[in-house]
């Protein structure tokens, strides 16, 4: 703000008129802001958390149609990144309930099929039911500790 422009609000911050008119430019300005800023905001934060810039964070959600990699639901641009933390590689986008969960059971696939398996034998009694389409209901271990932790998942 110029002081010329400090100097006339001053004069005329008491006015009535003066205050209407500019409470409707305030708001104007204010939403352009927030907006503005929220954009910046983002794209920093994904440049320097996953080196990609909003555009491709932009069309990443586009590909998805806004939802989640895992349970599909609609989330739009407030999907959250998902990467491997020893990499850096992004692994894809999730709504902020399954990548907190992931974040919950440390990143370990044993951790997840067992879960899966209580889940399934506490459902209602009815295991055959929910494991239909499971590769392999019984398995002590997924996930091989001799390779490095991008070729670590397999499912056989």
């Amino acid at each position: 703000m110029s002081l010329a422009q400090h100097n006339y609000y001053l004069r005329n911050k008491d006015n009535p008129e003066y205050v209407r008119k500019n409470r409707e430019a305030a708001k104007r300005y204010v939403a352009r802001y927030r907006e503005r800023v929220r954009d910046i905001t983002k794209n920093t934060n994904l440049f320097s958390h996953y080196k990609i810039d909003l555009e491709i964070f932009r069309e990443m959600v586009k590909k998805r149609e806004g939802k989640c990699d895992i349970c599909g639901r609609y989330e739009g641009e407030s999907l959250s990144v998902d990467h491997n933390h020893d990499s850096g590689k992004i692994r894809g986008l999730l709504c902020n309930n399954c990548n907190r969960a992931i974040g919950l059971i440390g990143e370990d696939p044993n951790i997840l099929s067992r879960a899966v398996n209580y889940l399934c034998l506490n459902f209602n009694g009815a295991r055959d039911e929910c494991l239909k389409g499971w590769p392999k209901t019984e398995r002590k271990s997924i996930v091989r500790n001799d390779v490095n932790s991008e070729e670590r998942c397999r499912f056989d």
